[in-house]
């Protein structure tokens, strides 16, 4: 009796199922997604990354073509701080304020996220 009661117990908590043992129910239709779904979700988002990357540089302060005043508004960047940032252009990188030491580490990190080094454009040949 007490075998029997265990049996059912087992059997309705969900021990074997209704779909037989060993065997695991079938997935419900448009859960599963093959390969080029997936590489299509995939694309889409990193189309949206370089979407979003883009707008946020849009909106950051250019070093190599700020201007003193733009620059000076940035915290922790003086007039001197400002005109070092000036004479050292072009930058390739943010990075590059500290390894041409136009400003000390501490202003860096206090702007590198308001701040951006586009390239510079070339010049176009003259006709």
């Amino acid at each position: 009796m007490m075998r029997i009661a265990l049996t059912l117990t087992f059997l309705l908590a969900g021990g074997v199922g209704l779909h037989g043992q060993g065997e695991s129910p079938a997935p419900k239709p448009g859960t599963t997604k093959g390969p080029a779904a997936k590489s299509k979700a995939a694309e889409a988002r990193k189309q949206s990354r370089m979407k979003a990357k883009v707008a946020a540089d849009a909106k950051r302060l250019d070093l190599n073509t700020a201007t003193k005043a733009q620059l000076e508004k940035l915290p922790g960047v003086t007039p001197a701080y400002a005109d070092q940032i000036i004479a050292h252009r072009p930058y390739l990188t943010n990075e590059h304020l500290v390894i041409n030491k136009a400003v000390p580490e501490s202003v860096y990190f206090s702007i590198r996220s308001l701040v951006t080094a586009r390239p510079p454009k070339a010049a176009k040949p003259a006709k």
